[in-house]
């Protein structure tokens, strides 16, 4: 059973993380033993945390701050108030002060929020017929395939309510979809650049949504410099940066080419999970907000409510529903509280911290058997380690790994540790292989300054936990 982190308030965390298993899908639904799929409790506070890029426990200080709150607020109005207060904080931290350069939309996950850029496509040119371009297919949320066709990838809304999964959404007969993978059987990073501009190029007709990735599961980035290479008017680009682990400016820098950025709060900003943004820059919203006729957002009223959307659209939306996702505005909340205290200290005292785990944790991998970093490691993000097991000379296949994954982080290790939980990436499938990841977000990385940390004697604990996993189970 997953520990609650003050016995003696047991009820109201319960409270807490019933409420946080809601407002989304079915990943995040509580299971008889307290945890969800991911085997963790989000009120758990004996885990170490080094799956930032899949799902968050909360620590004591998130615990009392969102207990706080849910105590305050009661009504729609109220919470309402809350939503706005997050809106103003992802904008104040991106951007800085002054008028906003980008109106924030919601939704309950990142996969959720694939399903903006092919509203927009509908609301602004309900004659042309779309191509939805997607990079780096395996490794995005795994209903993407489904949500990035306009079809349905859950079982279940954020309202609670069962959703025919696979069905369309919206006519597919005008929709098509095309997919290009992150990487090669050998497990190498593919470029598509080529392939998309020729893509572009031989559909004049249509209105192409170009989605690029900045940051996947293992850190792999797209080329950004392709919009500035392809001037099509009749392309939304829309790039991915769920994982949220780049420079303020890059984020600037996307807006002002006009370009929709997806954020989360739940990844390197550890938030639970899930919640889901995407910012849109101001031309584009202003053409939204003048239109007259918002009926092709009606198919979408099963997946999002008129608190997904800046409050001066409502008035549009008033056939969507009115119930307002408390549990994505908690997330959201910790999610702005943590950009703030992290964007607070001296950038290159993070970064310093960051090449030091990045390093430390590779040359502690070096030494021990059956570990083996994925192809192009050096290419992607410092913050998320990327790893293949081998006992042998196999490696654990995708489903060994998902069960070596689980039971990796359902074992208790506070009879051998100081620390009685870990929790690290689960496994990402691409061609026939798949690997984990140790992936580490802001509160590890403050935590890192505050200690002068150096030696990240948890984290080559941690190593050894698995090193030494690795060695008794059974690869079958």
């Amino acid at each position: 059973m997953p520990t609650d982190p003050i016995p003696e308030a047991q009820t109201k965390w319960q409270h807490l993380r019933q409420t946080l298993s809601q407002g989304a899908d079915e990943r995040i639904f509580l299971r008889d033993d307290g945890t969800i799929k991911y085997g963790i409790s989000l009120t758990d506070t004996g885990i170490v945390n080094r799956g930032s890029c899949t799902a968050n426990p909360l620590n004591h200080e998130d615990l009392t701050y969102l207990q706080q709150l849910q105590g305050e607020h009661k009504t729609t109005t109220e919470w309402a108030d809350v939503l706005e207060t997050c809106t103003q904080g992802i904008q104040r931290e991106i951007h800085g002060p002054g008028d906003p350069a980008f109106e924030v939309f919601y939704a309950p996950s990142g996969t959720d929020l694939m399903y903006y850029p092919l509203l927009f496509g509908r609301l602004l040119h309900p004659d042309k017929p779309l191509l939805n371009v997607v990079t780096c297919l395996e490794e995005l949320g795994s209903g993407t395939k489904l949500s990035s066709r306009g079809k349905y990838f859950s079982a279940y809304s954020q309202f609670g309510e069962t959703l025919p999964t696979g069905e369309d959404i919206i006519d597919s007969s005008n929709l098509e979809t095309v997919f290009y993978q992150a990487r090669s059987e050998q497990g190498e990073i593919l470029t598509h650049d080529q392939a998309i501009l020729a893509l572009v190029q031989a559909h004049p007709q249509h209105l192409i949504i170009v989605n690029l990735v900045y940051g996947s599961k293992s850190g792999i980035q797209d080329n950004l410099e392709l919009i500035d290479k392809i001037d099509a008017p009749n392309v939304i680009w829309n790039v991915d940066l769920c994982q949220f682990r780049h420079r303020r400016s890059i984020v600037n820098r996307l807006i002002g080419k006009g370009a929709l950025v997806m954020i989360t709060g739940s990844k390197f900003y550890q938030a639970p999970p899930f919640c889901g943004a995407l910012l849109v820059p101001q031309g584009l919203y202003r053409q939204l907000d003048q239109l007259a006729n918002w009926e092709a957002a009606r198919p979408f009223q099963k997946i999002f409510s008129q608190y997904d959307f800046p409050k001066p659209l409502r008035r549009h939306l008033s056939f969507l529903s009115g119930q307002i996702n408390v549990a994505g505005i908690l997330r959201w909340s910790v999610a702005v509280r943590e950009m703030k205290r992290y964007l607070g200290i001296d950038r290159e005292k993070r970064m310093e911290k960051v090449r030091a785990w990045n390093q430390t944790i590779i040359r502690e991998m070096d030494r021990l058997e059956g570990f083996e970093l994925i192809p192009d490691h050096k290419q992607t993000n410092k913050s998320i380690i990327s790893f293949r097991l081998r006992k042998g000379a196999a490696y654990l296949s995708h489903e060994a790994l998902k069960r070596f994954h689980y039971e990796l982080v359902s074992q208790h290790y506070g009879q051998q540790y100081t620390f009685d939980r870990i929790f690290i990436g689960q496994p990402v499938a691409y061609t026939n292989s798949s690997f984990l990841r140790l992936s580490i977000g802001a509160k590890n990385v403050r935590q890192f300054v505050a200690d002068d940390e150096r030696e990240f004697a948890r984290d080559r604990e941690i190593l050894y936990i698995i090193a030494d996993k690795l060695k008794h189970f059974e690869n079958a």
